[in-house]
């Protein structure tokens, strides 16, 4: 099997184009597992962390489980400790501050809640 994230999402000199797949004009079809990020859902913003509107991802992800696809979700989710972005990893302590009794424990809830929403 072969995957790609985003992959009808946009690619090489396009973007946003309804049922286009660089993999699908290379090969004659889609690739058999796609990947989609969740980054910012948590937020409730209506784009991800690669400009995408999560109603675009939604559709993507019902259209390829209708081809058979296998589908896979990354979740780069804020730093719910500093509120920085995925990539802020100074501050310690951030996974005890989500686990029931920490400090963000009902924040995370309610980050994971949107995105089930969606």
């Amino acid at each position: 099997m072969f995957g790609h994230q985003d992959d009808p999402l946009y690619g090489i000199g396009w973007e946003g184009d309804d049922g286009r797949s660089d993999v699908k004009s290379v090969v004659g079809d889609y690739p058999a597992v796609m990947g989609f990020d969740l980054g910012r859902i948590e937020l409730g913003n209506e784009k991800n962390i690669d400009n995408v509107f999560f109603k675009r991802i939604r559709k993507e992800i019902i259209r390829q489980y209708q081809r058979g696809g296998m589908i896979t979700i990354s979740w780069h989710i804020n730093n719910p400790l500093t509120d920085g972005d995925s990539w802020d990893v100074k501050t310690g302590g951030v996974v005890s501050s989500i686990l029931l009794g920490g400090k963000n424990h009902e924040k995370f809830l309610c980050w994971l809640q949107s995105a089930a929403n969606c």
